[in-house]
């Protein structure tokens, strides 16, 4: 018997199914919508489309919404840079940065309140439409709400720095001006409408001027001239150097740099305890008897701002000239040891150098306090292919003439050289091993400019 009943229900449901079929391939297949070819253009929003390929790329909604969210930039930009001559001029690599750092940012302030008003798509060309839109007035809305936060921020750094400043701490009040200064400056590097813009030039130019005025304070006093007579002990002391020339305090906590214009000063140390700064010197090579050294303070200022700061007030944070004049103490010195058997003239040589350039006089018979031996230990190592390798080791010594006693030496680290004759080689090799020992001039001079125990 046949199920006629069955039968039509089944008939009924393929027809619907069939339908429903023929419906879905025609949604996909539908018309694009207008927006694809004819983007919306009005005066209350902004609009951008975005296209990419959904067979190629698997994060094709991503990259679309991208697109559409740069054209909107784009448009942006145009009108904001139509607007004003106060926004740079880009060219087109320095444009397209721009623009992606923009569509980057969009989360923050720049696109927020972007909303999505429709998609498509092109099953048979396999892409993908998106349309989105900015609404103009949600947009500058949006835009000083975030210029509104930027400016409290840099008045808050700035009362924050007021507070310090009255409180005696310059360097840390100076430090939150900086601050202030470099986020203003972030923010007018970005593209910036005119109204922003020139609220945010008045914000950075009254505080660059608060950043001067402060500075400003800062004051370098020290001598013109000062006598060197000192040792490890009593090293020459230039105290509180640094002032606050408002409230003539001492300032702490800035760090200072010695700068040599004549001579060599290569033994000293700046000292800081709290506000109390001092510069110690313990030993330096003159020129002609004499050294010539400033001081400067390094402030701690990016470049952007300390390119900012008026140059008068930039120079103040270096001091005049400051002149030392080398005093030796009267005691001689016995080189005729140098010469005896066993003795290096070469290295002889190098240490009357010093000496002479330091005004130390050379005794004459029994006047020495001070004798000065020297030995060395020269050697050819090998032979290899027509070149010699050398070897130069050496000592100086220094005893008390009155009972002998050691009271100075140094051992030079020996070093090698290769020469085509073995009288080069040696050569060669004592120049490095005097060269490359840096700590030997140091510590030679330092204990000539030591006053003689009793």
């Amino acid at each position: 018997m046949i199920d006629y009943q069955g039968a039509h229900c089944r008939s009924i449901f393929f027809l619907a199914l069939s339908f429903f079929l023929s419906f879905a391939a025609q949604a996909q297949l539908r018309q694009a919508p207008i927006w694809v070819s004819n983007l919306p253009v009005t005066d209350d929003a902004f609009y951008g489309l975005g296209v990419s390929d959904t067979k190629e790329d698997s994060q094709f909604r991503t990259k679309a919404r991208k697109i559409a969210l740069r054209e909107i930039s784009e448009k942006i930009y145009v009108s904001v840079n139509s607007a004003s001559e106060l926004t740079l001029k880009y060219e087109n690599d320095e444009m397209e940065y721009l623009l992606d750092e923009t569509v980057a940012m969009e989360s923050t302030n720049f696109l927020s309140g972007h909303q999505k008003v429709d998609d498509w798509t092109d099953q048979r060309a396999k892409k993908y439409y998106v349309l989105y839109k900015l609404d103009r007035l949600t947009y500058l809305e949006n835009r000083r709400t975030y210029f509104q936060g930027v400016e409290d921020l840099v008045r808050l750094k700035r009362a924050e720095a007021d507070q310090l400043f009255d409180t005696g701490e310059l360097v840390r009040g100076i430090n939150k001006l900086v601050d202030a200064l470099v986020l203003l400056d972030k923010e007018m590097d970005r593209l910036v409408e005119p109204e922003f813009f020139l609220s945010l030039q008045k914000l950075q130019l009254h505080t660059k001027y608060e950043l001067e005025k402060q500075v400003s304070r800062i004051e370098l006093r020290t001598g013109n001239t000062y006598t060197f007579q000192a040792d490890e002990a009593e090293p020459l002391i230039i105290e509180d150097f640094v002032i606050d020339r408002v409230t003539a305090r001492p300032v702490g906590n800035l760090k200072t740099k010695l700068k040599v214009l004549k001579g060599d000063v290569f033994h000293y140390a700046f000292n800081q305890q709290g506000n109390n700064s001092e510069l110690a010197i313990y030993g330096f090579y003159p020129e002609d008897e004499r050294a010539v050294i400033q001081v400067e303070v390094e402030l701690p200022l990016p470049p952007v701002v300390r390119e900012s700061i008026d140059n008068t007030i930039r120079n103040r944070l270096v001091s005049k000239p400051i002149t030392l004049n080398f005093k030796a103490y009267p005691v001689w010195y016995d080189h005729q040891a140098l010469d005896e058997k066993g003795g290096d003239p070469l290295l002889a040589e190098f240490l009357r150098s010093i000496t002479g350039d330091l005004g130390i006089e050379e005794s004459k018979e029994d006047k020495a306090f001070y004798h000065i031996t020297t030995s060395s230990k020269k050697s050819i190592i090998d032979r290899f292919r027509g070149l010699y390798t050398a070897s130069y080791e050496a000592e100086v010594v220094v005893t008390r003439a009155s009972d002998g006693e050691e009271v100075y030496r140094y051992e030079f680290q020996p070093r090698q050289a290769r020469a085509s004759k073995a009288h080069n080689a040696i050569t060669e090799a004592y120049q490095k091993t005097i060269n490359e020992n840096n700590r030997f001039l140091v510590s030679f001079v330092t204990f000539l400019c030591t006053k003689p125990g009793e």
